[in-house]
């Protein structure tokens, strides 16, 4: 189902939430009998045929792989793999920076884009600070830039306190304030950087191997090529 999100000078479609998605495809594969660790697995571990997955209870799955095992996904998290071919590329990373908005939450816009790699788009979500989940228009926001290995490390200038600043700097562009004072005057906002996420976004790529084949396929990919085999899985998926 799509939905419709605006700015303050455009608007768009959105579909489903990735995280929806995948939490659909999640149950789906469990019903399938094919999601053989749940959501317990901490990382992966192959060595010759035999793959081994610790899990967050402290427990370790065993599997044996007779033929060849296909890796998707960029490898993170799995050791044994061979060495990556494109190592020396230049490290960029999503950077992910939460803000609570403690004055001004009251922001009919869903989002703001810029050009600029740093706070280059800020979404503007419903709360969901407990005492606030009634209120529709009460929001907070997320920050997002691409940063490289090297502004990361540059100290204040891409630090989560100046994408903050920078954030409050956005929102009065767009006109936004904050509630009214004694005198009916509106206040500026007032924002908290409360959490900073970084996430690499190299993706890694390897050479196929004799026991090991990798598949670089989206999600969207995956998709279309289980509707063309229509197995129990696909039915699942139409069904419910």
């Amino acid at each position: 189902m799509k939905k419709i999100y605006s700015s303050a000078t455009d608007w768009e479609y959105r579909g489903i939430e990735k995280y929806k998605l995948w939490e659909k495809l999640h149950f789906i594969l469990s019903l399938s009998g094919m999601n053989l660790m749940g959501s317990a697995a901490v990382s992966v571990n192959i060595k010759e045929n035999l793959i081994k997955v610790p899990t967050t209870h402290g427990r370790m799955g065993k599997f044996v792989f007779k033929e060849k095992l296909y890796i998707f996904g960029n490898g993170n998290n799995i050791e044994g793999l061979p060495e990556p071919i494109n190592l020396n590329q230049k490290k960029l990373f999503k950077v992910y920076d939460w803000i609570d908005i403690h004055n001004g939450m009251n922001i009919k816009i869903d989002f703001f884009r810029s050009p600029d790699n740093f706070i280059s788009e800020i979404l503007f979500y419903p709360s969901d600070r407990i005492f606030l989940n009634e209120i529709k228009l009460r929001k907070d926001a997320l920050s997002i830039s691409t940063l490289s290995e090297e502004e990361l490390t540059k100290g204040f200038e891409f630090s989560g306190t100046n994408a903050a600043y920078k954030t409050k700097m956005r929102m009065r562009e767009l006109g936004l304030k904050g509630r009214l004072d004694d005198k009916k005057n509106p206040m500026d906002v007032e924002i908290e950087n409360v959490k900073r996420e970084i996430f690499p976004l190299q993706k890694l790529e390897y050479q196929n191997e004799p026991g090991i084949g990798f598949v670089n396929s989206s999600l969207e990919d995956l998709l279309k090529l289980q509707k063309k085999n229509y197995s129990y899985s696909q039915q699942l998926l139409e069904t419910l």
